[in-house]
């Protein structure tokens, strides 16, 4: 893959999951006065799309005979949309349960990371 088609596919996950997650973050941070964040909750937002393009250009991708063109760029909104979804359930629930917010977080990051690394694999290579 060129970089610019790297950063393209970056950008489309950027976009879908950060306004969702900016949002949840300033509502609950200014209207819910709720405090606990973690290192865990970037990493379960930010991380997702490298792990996703990271297999996309290894050889593991291409040994089970997968092969993805430009017309699979819905993919990464789709990434992006649902690590959003994840991140506003986890805001719901720590908000709920704080005193379980630090293994929430960890969780979203978990799920956020095996999303994006089974992603590729689940969703079929479209035609152009």
């Amino acid at each position: 893959m060129l970089f610019e088609e790297v950063k393209a596919y970056y950008f489309l996950y950027a976009l879908f999951s950060i306004p969702i997650c900016l949002c949840a973050f300033l509502f609950f941070r200014l209207w819910k006065r709720y405090d606990r964040w973690y290192l865990t909750d970037l990493f379960g937002i930010f991380l997702p799309g490298f792990v996703y393009l990271g297999i996309l250009e290894t050889s593991l991708y291409r040994y089970f005979g997968l092969s993805k063109t430009l017309a699979n760029l819905i993919e990464p909104m789709i990434l992006g949309a649902v690590c959003g979804i994840l991140f506003i359930i986890r805001c719901f629930i720590g908000y709920r349960s704080v005193q379980h917010s630090r293994r929430i977080s960890l969780l979203f990051a978990i799920f956020s990371l095996l999303i994006g690394a089974l992603l590729p694999f689940l969703m079929p290579a479209l035609s152009e």
